[in-house]
This record gives structure tokens, C-alpha cells and sequence, in this order.
């Protein structure tokens, strides 16, 4: 009983300790996974598959060091191939596939506002990212989603994602989910995908 009592209370710490960090994320502070599985911890965050059914996550080498985005390590997304969901009435459930995190403090103003992250997506299609403003209420419709077209580039691309427009509605530790290929039917979103994400940071908006 002792023992799951001292668990119990590290896991909140943890989880603590985790939310506190401004949202920089270049995982460089993860260990290499591997293989994907469904979640990724380090001292600095903690990452979970959001949908683990249909997305693994893993911090692996970088698999394109030149151009703008040289580091050593990458957060990869591997959306599964789904064929066997047929109904197109959770097709907006499942376009909310891709990764997780509530380890890092948004603190959004008027100017600082935009989520910039670098991604390699050698296929191109449109990823978002979607916050909840307040944690007390992570009902499906109490979150905002900007969403971006990436084109298809074997090249790191830096993508901004705008949320001024959810400012004032801010509480200090969001959750952050990082989703990919946001798309209106399951039959345009059934392949499996691979995203590779880095870099992730708040920054002014010009």
C-alpha cells in the first residue's frame, strides 16, 4: 500500500513538474525509440498517440539533416491505415489522429500568438493543430483547430498556425495536439501517413 501511495505521488509531480515548461519543444532532451509505440517521456515532456488505435509516435533521427533544420532528433507520427472504418460518421474523430501533449504552458497575447513548428511531410495534405483553451472542459467542442496546407517536400518546412483569435480565452496549461492530415471523409484519409514534426515553439505574430 506504501509502495502505490509513493507511486502515486511521483506520477503527480511528475505530471506537475512536466506542466511548467514553456512550449519549446526540439526533443532532443527524448531518448531515440526503437520503434513507435504509444507514448514518448522525457524530464522536460511527456508525449502521448492521440488515438492510439491509429497513431504511433517515436523520436528517431532526424531523416533530413540539411536545409533549415539540422538537429539530431525528430518526432515521428505514424497514422495507421484505417479501411476498415467505413462509416464516414467518424470522420471527424478520426481526422483528430496525431500527438499529444500537455507538458508545456501557452501563454497566448495579442502578439504572441502563432505556433510555429518545422514538419516533413514528403506528401503533402493539411495538418492542424488544436488547443483547448481551458482544461476543465476538454469536451470535443471546446477546443480551437487551425489547420495548414503542407505541401509534399522531402524538405523540413516551417509552418505557422495562428490562434489570436483565442487569446483572451486562455488558461495556463492548455493541451496541445498536433494533428495530421485533417480531411472531411474516411475513404480521403484511409492510407497510412507518416509526418515527422520538430522545433515547436510560440512566437510573435508580424
Amino acid at each position: 500500500m506504501k509502495k502505490q501511495l509513493i507511486t502515486a505521488v511521483f506520477a503527480i509531480l511528475s505530471l506537475s513538474a512536466f506542466a511548467a515548461q514553456p512550449l519549446s519543444e526540439d526533443f532532443e532532451s527524448h531518448k531515440l525509440s526503437p520503434k513507435t509505440g504509444d507514448g514518448i517521456y522525457s524530464s522536460v515532456s511527456q508525449w502521448r498517440a492521440h488515438n492510439i488505435q491509429m497513431v504511433q509516435i517515436g523520436v528517431v533521427d532526424n531523416p533530413n539533416k540539411a536545409g533549415i533544420n539540422p538537429s539530431s532528433k525528430v518526432l515521428k507520427i505514424d497514422r495507421a491505415v484505417c479501411d476498415t472504418l467505413t462509416d464516414n460518421k467518424w470522420a471527424g474523430r478520426i481526422a483528430f489522429r496525431g500527438a499529444r501533449t500537455q507538458s508545456f504552458k501557452i501563454p497566448f497575447t495579442a502578439t504572441k500568438c502563432i505556433v510555429e513548428i518545422k514538419i516533413l511531410n514528403t506528401v503533402g495534405g493539411q495538418v492542424g493543430v488544436r488547443i483547448y483553451p481551458d482544461m476543465d472542459k476538454t469536451t470535443k467542442d471546446d477546443f480551437k483547430i487551425v489547420t495548414a496546407n503542407v505541401p509534399a517536400s522531402n524538405d523540413w518546412q516551417v509552418v505557422q498556425f495562428d490562434f489570436s483569435s483565442i487569446v483572451s480565452l486562455m488558461t495556463d496549461y492548455p493541451s496541445f495536439i498536433f494533428e495530421v492530415d485533417k480531411k472531411t471523409t474516411i475513404a480521403s484519409q484511409s492510407p497510412e501517413l507518416i509526418i515527422y514534426i520538430d522545433d515547436i515553439k510560440l512566437v510573435d505574430k508580424q
